[in-house]
């Protein structure tokens, strides 16, 4: 149950990542490299990218088995933490801005 145990900790640095962005002049790419996930987390958007690609080709077959190749128990936790952060932060700092 390894995974599941991870789930907590990526679902935090998506936060941390939602929450850099959320200040102007910081990036959440920064924090990601600071975690020492900036490479899986690019390499996974490229594998997205390409799903998409499939797609705009009209290769519905190509885009599901692109989109099976990307690591979901990396990047669902990761743009739900982002996500979090999102929606909660963006009032509060608009009020020290």
């Amino acid at each position: 149950m390894r995974f599941r145990s991870q789930l907590p900790m990526q679902a935090f640095r998506g936060f941390c990542m939602g929450a850099a962005d959320v200040v102007p002049g910081v990036s959440g790419g920064t924090v990601a490299l600071v975690f020492g996930i900036y490479a899986t987390l690019v390499a996974q958007i490229r594998q997205g990218a390409r799903a998409l690609g499939q797609l705009v080709r009209g290769r519905p077959g190509g885009f599901v088995e692109e989109l099976r190749e990307v690591e979901w128990r990396f990047l669902l936790p990761l743009l739900l933490g982002i996500g979090v952060a999102l929606l909660s932060l963006a009032s509060v700092i608009s009020h020290f801005l």
